[in-house]
């Protein structure tokens, strides 16, 4: 696959855009323009007198624009400095300059505004407009490949995320303050996200709770019909965690944290934005995880279909088939109607499912029966009765019907409840059996905890990966934290 950016390139980029960075600086050094408000003042810039408090700069020109003074200081030598303003009514106004030895001149901070710093959130969002375009194409390539795969759960996880700091970026361009203040709000970002979607969360959270409540009522008590209730306490809990904790070291303690310069609060800075930087990424996997599986539970499969195989689940005392059965049976005659009617090919049904030790008969004879009788002739029916499970049903029916068919490809599709598509694509994607999904309605209460079971099957699958990009995202909050406090120190 020839993607946008190759991992090489995205390993490579950020060096190359900090070098380009660090070579307009560095070509912008020698001169700071440092501009304050003078609202109710004179508008006279003869009316000031401006200094160098240490001699370290000199004063070039200061000049007033719409209540705005601009002053222009260029270097004379190294080392920390004041320009000070002094009005003829005796107002002082003081600003902070480090100059460095390399001529480049910074405000207020070690790593603070200076000219040419606008280059900085330039390339940081070039960056990440690259890396969105480039997951944008890899989630339509893989999905086009295999929909049932947990890792475009990720990926378009990841779109989300991205998605939220380039538009975050857009602020940052025409507000940009130096690096220190530009590393304080991208910290902050992770917290944003978690404030504003917090509302949402929260009601979300009620209504998945009510839902399992229902579930629970009729489907029993058990830690898997529970676990939408688990999850959405947690989950509520650990975005608001970050805001409690630091409020609590603030005002609740008696640690040195409010100096700016101290290390407590650069401590509580990395642990109030590391979580919120992993709690947002969570987030954004489940928003993924109900795109990616909605997105597989309304996929229609091309009208080509040779076979389509019905996954069983439990039947009644009689041998009829439970609502649940009924409506995965309905979709399949559906899907075939619809292929019919589109392109005059008929389709090989593949009833599958074994005995259970409480069934009159096994759960493919009681499709193919109802089958039958909606006018199914027999010689279209392959029964498939010895699995047990899922996972079984897709691998001896495919058998099944490679022991009939000589086409080494025969076109594949598969019958299942609305929630259950998503994970019957990825058992039947890991036999490597190319087969696509159609999905049947059922209850909105099983269909909310399906969602949940599928998130936490993703966080389960691609534990790894998921592990890695938090480790990766903790690292980067801690670089940023260091960056700022050694910043502060000079």
């Amino acid at each position: 696959m020839n993607r946008f950016l190759s991992k090489k390139l995205f390993i490579i980029l950020p060096i190359v855009l900090a070098l380009i960075c660090a070579g307009v600086i560095y070509a912008c050094r020698g001169t700071i323009k440092i501009s304050f408000d003078v609202y109710n003042q004179s508008q006279d810039p003869a009316d000031y007198t401006v200094y160098s408090e240490n001699g370290c700069l000199n004063i070039d020109d200061h000049y007033i624009k719409d209540n705005v003074m601009h002053i222009t200081a260029s270097y004379v030598s190294p080392g920390n400095d004041f320009i000070t303003t002094v009005s003829s009514d005796g107002i002082t106004h003081l600003n902070r300059v480090i100059v460095h030895k390399s001529g480049i001149i910074t405000e207020t901070y070690y790593l603070g505004n200076c000219r040419g710093s606008w280059i900085i959130p330039l390339c940081v969002s070039i960056y990440l407009v690259l890396a969105f375009i480039s997951l944008v194409r890899k989630y339509r390539h893989d999905t086009a490949e295999d929909l049932y795969q947990y890792k475009n759960i990720t990926t378009f996880g990841l779109i989300v995320f991205i998605g939220f700091l380039i538009i975050l970026q857009i602020f940052r361009i025409f507000a940009f303050s130096g690096l220190y203040s530009y590393m304080f709000s991208l910290l902050g970002a992770a917290r944003s996200l978690s404030i504003i979607s917090f509302p949402i969360a929260f009601i979300l959270a009620v209504l998945i709770i009510a839902s399992n409540i229902n579930l629970m009522r009729k489907e029993g008590r058990n830690i898997r019909n529970m676990l939408g209730i688990i999850l959405s306490v947690v989950f509520c809990l650990m975005l608001v965690f970050p805001s409690l904790f630091s409020d609590f070291i603030f005002n609740y303690t008696n640690a040195e944290v409010h100096r700016e310069t101290g290390i407590g609060r650069h401590m509580v800075m990395f642990v109030e934005d590391g979580i919120a930087s992993v709690v947002s990424y969570i987030e954004c996997i489940l928003i993924g995880t109900i795109v990616v599986a909605l997105r597989a539970a309304k996929h229609v499969p091309p009208f080509d279909r040779d076979y389509i195989m019905i996954l069983g689940c439990m039947i009644n005392k009689d041998g009829t088939l439970t609502k649940l059965l009924q409506g995965r049976a309905d979709k399949a005659l559906e899907f075939a109607r619809m292929q019919k009617e589109a392109s005059g090919k008929d389709i090989v049904f593949v009833p599958s499912g074994g005995q259970g030790s409480d069934e009159v008969m096994s759960e493919a004879e009681a499709i193919k029966n109802y089958l039958v009788s909606a006018g199914v002739p027999e010689d279209r029916i392959l029964v498939e009765n010895k699995s047990a499970n899922t996972y079984e049903n897709l691998k001896f029916s495919n058998a099944l019907i490679r022991s009939i068919d000589q086409d080494p490809e025969p076109k594949l599709a598969f019958s299942t409840t609305n929630y259950h598509v998503f994970r019957s694509g990825m058992y039947a994607s890991k036999q490597g059996i190319k087969a696509e999904g159609i999905g049947s309605r059922t209850k909105r209460y099983f269909w909310v905890n399906a969602f949940i079971r599928e998130f936490a099957a993703t966080i389960s699958s691609e534990r790894k990966r998921h592990v890695k990009i938090c480790l990766g995202l903790l690292l980067i909050v801690l670089i940023m934290v260091l960056v700022m406090y050694f910043s502060v120190q000079v």
